[in-house]
Order: C-alpha cells, then sequence, then structure tokens
C-alpha cells in the first residue's frame, strides 16, 4: 500500500494601500496700477 498525500497551501496576502493627497493652493494676486499723467 502506497499512500501519498501531498498537502500544499498557499496563502498569498498582498495588502497595498497607497494613499496620496496632493493639496495645491496657488494663490496668485497680481495688482498692476498704472497711472500716467501727461499735462503738456
Amino acid at each position: 500500500r502506497t499512500n501519498v498525500n501531498t498537502n500544499v497551501r498557499t496563502n498569498v496576502n498582498t495588502n497595498a494601500r497607497t494613499n496620496i493627497n496632493t493639496n495645491v493652493r496657488t494663490n496668485v494676486k497680481t495688482n498692476v496700477r498704472t497711472n500716467v499723467n501727461t499735462s503738456s
């Protein structure tokens, strides 16, 4: 009697958590005042 018991258990747990938080705040304030007074 030949009893061959092959028990192969492969447990692969891949837990990948990627948390990407990109907070980009660009405040551009351009105040241009050109006062040209030509009195001739």
